[in-house]
């Protein structure tokens, strides 16, 4: 687990700890303890070579008998080494010395961003500084394929010589799947990270979040920033808690706290020209409140425990105006002007007893009676009623019910009400897209089938379920999944009928050739031979395959030795002449099964004639032979002419493949191999050029960083390649 000390690589405030005690590890050597986290120990150090001050991380001894964990912690080294960005921490070396393996940082003094915020807040102009660094430093994490996935205010440290902000701990980062991965750095995919700062997304699934994910966690921090609390539940925008901050900056916070990602900021760097877009007065200071998990903070008492007398001077003020409203009414005022110790002026001119002349006097001031607050406060009272009612709604998974109760009392809201109205119903559609997302996905994985017995039935369930998410209004991440699921079971049930059918299709074939054949066999033994050559020609025409040839062979040359023995020499001769023109027109055709079958009937009379015949029969078979092999050779040049700039690789392969079919020696042959050294070629160089211009990009992209021995090393290597 990352490191959540808020001292992480910082000062310690306090003196060294007995945990401080100095070590040897390798060239470095420790000197006080910084902070802890659960999975390793940060001290600062000294490289004694250099005499460098560095920051190094330790994993327990307890934890190094566990490889997985050795294993873990060096992976996570060598991913964050690849970071070179002036807004993330350095690494600068890892190592492992008598069974403790630890890896080394640079040393940043100052301060986290969460002690900051604790201490005495931060300005706008201040926020949105910070803020623009972290984005730059993720957005070219982002690019470089990791993704960070704790962003908090206590992984972010303030340089306090520079000012600078610099994000730590990608200690439970995992690399994006790219085609130029570089890894990943957690093997086990563990859902790490701090709760009240992670996305929806990854709350339910850890390994498969985007760069998305650390929009949100920006977006908590933002609001942090601004009113000293975390969002959770129900909350207020930022400007409505803090009167210093624009409205502007509560839409910029709203839409990265989104629960859909594709509502979101989809990079960093998008959400930094929202920010730098903002109004600034640099000499506004937002007075940060100690964050509390529950959202609840009490401004008096945090103000109270700083300054004391302010607050007493508060209160005072606050007392002092409620007396002075309190007699305002109490003795009413004149009307017309003048307040009422003018009418014991008047009766004072009268005489010191004459306090029956002063109440005449007094007959033209009215004491003005306070307001009937009785109508509002039932009002009120029946609001908040209805607003018990909707929660209990919602806790029953009533949500058309809630969010259509919600809509009849915003029909007669106060402004407040209907702003509190407004911040309930979009929390209920949240809670709602996401009953949906859980219990649509529970659908799903039931209507699911397995490829091999999709059908008919199977897409139509889908189907159906698609037509309802979409009518219940589901998240599109699970409309997606649906929709998917539906065409995979599509493709799949339709690739089952089609071979269903062919399936049919052959046992149809192959029970026609089997009738035909038995109705030839039992024909030849009953002497019947018209019936048995009708009877033998449906069997040709069932078109048999394999063994099926051997048994027709065999049920022709029965027949041919029975009729041969009927019929005259000259009638048999002639017979067979026209069966081998037959086989010669079908092979030059390019009918080569026919040909063979033609060629079965020849042969089996070829041998009751004896002689001659069988001879002429080889010659025939030899013909197709070669027809066949060449048509092949032909098959295999034409598909590899039209691979040639599809596929070059596959049509050197192709044409290898058709040369090999060829005479030794062959002009063609010699042809078709020159053809794949040509492509072969032609492949290696596209191979080439790929890996240089990939060498040369890599190269321009560390340039631009400053990295410039990177930059050389890329270089070096495309030269190689070139």
């Amino acid at each position: 687990m990352s490191l959540n000390d808020d001292k992480t690589m910082l000062d310690p405030s306090g003196g060294p700890s007995k945990d401080g005690a100095k070590m040897k590890l390798g060239p470095y050597e420790t000197t006080e303890l910084l902070g802890r986290g659960g999975m390793a120990v940060v001290y600062k150090g000294m490289q004694q070579s250099l005499g460098r001050v560095v920051a190094i991380k330790i994993l327990p001894k307890e934890f190094s008998r566990d490889r997985q964990f050795v294993g873990r912690f060096h992976r996570e080294a060598e991913s964050v080494a690849k970071l070179n960005h002036p807004n993330i921490i350095q690494i600068i070396d890892k190592g492992e010395d008598k069974g403790t393996c630890y890896f080394v940082m640079e040393y940043v003094k100052g301060q986290s961003l969460s002690a900051k915020l604790a201490d005495k807040g931060v300005t706008m102009k201040e926020l949105v500084e910070v803020a623009v660094q972290v984005c730059s430093a993720l957005h070219y994490a982002h690019e470089q394929g990791v993704v960070h996935r704790d962003i908090k205010p206590a992984n972010i440290l303030l340089d306090e010589t520079t000012g600078v902000a610099k994000v730590a701990d990608f200690g439970i980062a995992q690399l994006a799947e790219k085609s130029t991965a570089i890894g990943t750095l957690t093997g086990d995919h563990m859902a790490m990270g701090t709760l009240d700062y992670m996305a929806p997304e990854q709350k339910r699934d850890a390994k498969n979040v985007d760069r998305r994910a650390d929009v949100f966690s920006v977006g908590v921090m933002l609001y942090e920033m601004a009113t000293g609390r975390v969002p959770m539940g129900l909350f207020d925008p930022p400007s409505r808690i803090n009167k210093d901050i624009p409205k502007e900056f509560d839409s910029i916070v709203m839409k990265c706290l989104r629960d859909k990602p594709t509502e979101r900021y989809q990079t960093c760097q998008e959400l930094s020209s929202a920010l730098l877009a903002l109004p600034q007065n640099p000499s506004t200071m937002i007075r940060m409140i100690t964050s509390v998990k529950s959202g609840v903070t009490n401004i008096g008492t945090q103000i109270g425990r700083r300054n004391p007398a302010y607050l007493a001077a508060v209160l005072f003020f606050v007392v002092a105006l409620g007396a002075g409203s309190w007699a305002a009414w109490k003795y009413g005022l004149k009307r017309g002007g003048g307040v009422a110790s003018n009418g014991g002026t008047s009766g004072g001119n009268g005489g010191a007893s004459s306090g029956g002349n002063n109440g005449g006097n007094n007959a033209g001031t009215q004491t003005p009676k306070p307001p009937d607050d009785t109508a509002a406060a039932e009002a009120e009272k029946a609001f908040r009623k209805s607003m018990k009612e909707a929660e209990a709604l919602l806790a029953d998974e009533k949500f058309a019910n809630a969010l259509a109760l919600y809509d009849r009392l915003l029909e007669g809201a106060t402004a407040t009400q209907r702003q509190e109205l407004l911040l309930a119903k979009d929390d209920a559609k949240r809670q709602q897209a996401r009953w949906l997302a859980e219990d649509y996905g529970d659908r799903l994985r039931a209507a699911k089938v397995d490829p091999a017995r999709a059908d008919a039935e199977a897409v139509r369930r889908l189907e159906e379920l698609l037509r309802s998410a979409r009518e219940a209004d589901v998240p599109q991440d699970v409309l997606n999944e649906i929709s998917a699921e539906v065409v995979t079971a599509r493709s799949a049930a339709a690739a089952n009928a089609a071979e269903a059918e062919k399936k049919a299709a052959e046992e149809a074939r192959r029970k026609r050739f089997q009738n035909a054949l038995a109705a030839a066999r039992k024909a030849i033994e009953d002497d019947r031979m018209e019936d048995a050559e009708r009877a033998l020609a449906e069997a040709s025409e069932a078109q048999p395959t394999g063994e099926e040839i051997g048994e027709y062979a065999a049920a022709r040359k029965a027949f041919e030795d029975k009729r041969s023995a009927a019929a005259t020499a000259d009638e048999n001769a002639k017979r067979l002449g026209r069966l081998l023109q037959e086989v010669s027109d079908s092979a030059k055709a390019g009918k080569i099964t026919a040909a063979r079958l033609t060629l079965a009937d020849a042969s089996a009379l070829a041998q009751a004639l004896g002689g001659e015949f069988p001879e002429k029969v080889k010659v025939a078979t030899a013909e197709v032979d070669r027809i066949e092999a060449d048509l092949k050779v032909r098959g295999k040049l034409q598909e590899a002419r039209d691979q040639e700039s599809a596929n070059p690789e596959l049509a050197a392969r192709l044409y290898r493949d058709a040369a090999a079919l060829m005479a030794a020696g062959s002009p063609e042959r010699k042809s078709a191999l020159e053809k794949a050294d040509i492509l072969d070629r032609q492949v290696s160089d596209a191979k080439a050029k790929a890996e240089y211009d990939r060498h040369m990009e890599a190269a321009r992209a560390a340039a631009k960083e400053g990295n410039w021995k990177t930059a050389e090393t890329e270089a070096l290597l495309a030269l190689q390649v070139r």
